[in-house]
């Protein structure tokens, strides 16, 4: 059972899109309001395999959780309290199927970005989770990464954390 990594291709564009209608449906049941039906949708989704930022795992055929790895930072992220040396990359949309959580795939997937962020030449990488979402955050902060602050976005206050690589 190895579990795979890659650059996701369009022809996974509706197992993508069904992962994150099955993770929101799933954050909505335990009564986390993160993501909905505008965000991320089909088309954020097909830009971010378009321009070759979006990473998936897959294991024996099935897909397991996909993220994106790019510099694209809300305006929102000015405010953060990073590091101000180095280069830094940011994770985004970071999900596990529903049927794979709590074992250890997210842990996979953000030492993946890592590992990916150090070979493009990155000191940090950044990103926010979810002020309501006790799951991704002891995630991140078992990952020892640090709280540089928080942002309002459309659906609530998300932390910002980043990590020297």
């Amino acid at each position: 059972n190895d579990l795979i990594f890659s650059p996701a291709s369009p022809e996974l564009l509706d197992d993508i899109c069904a992962l994150y209608q099955d993770v929101t449906a799933h954050l909505n049941s335990m009564g986390i309001i993160q993501w909905d039906d505008e965000y991320p949708n089909r088309e954020i989704l097909s830009e971010d395999i378009a321009s070759g930022s979006m990473y998936v795992s897959i294991m024996d055929g099935r897909l397991i959780s996909a993220y994106v790895l790019n510099d694209d930072s809300d305006i929102e992220y000015e405010t953060g309290n990073w590091d101000t040396g180095g280069k830094s990359l940011i994770l985004h949309r970071l999900c596990t199927h529903p049927d794979f959580q709590g074992q250890g795939f997210g842990r996979k997937s953000v030492l993946d970005a890592e590992k990916r962020a150090r070979e493009l030449g990155c000191d940090y990488l950044r990103l926010d989770a979810f002020e309501k979402n006790p799951i991704s955050l002891g995630l991140y902060k078992s990952m020892e990464y640090r709280n540089a602050g928080s942002v309002t976005f459309r659906m609530s206050t998300f932390y910002l954390f980043e990590k020297k690589l």
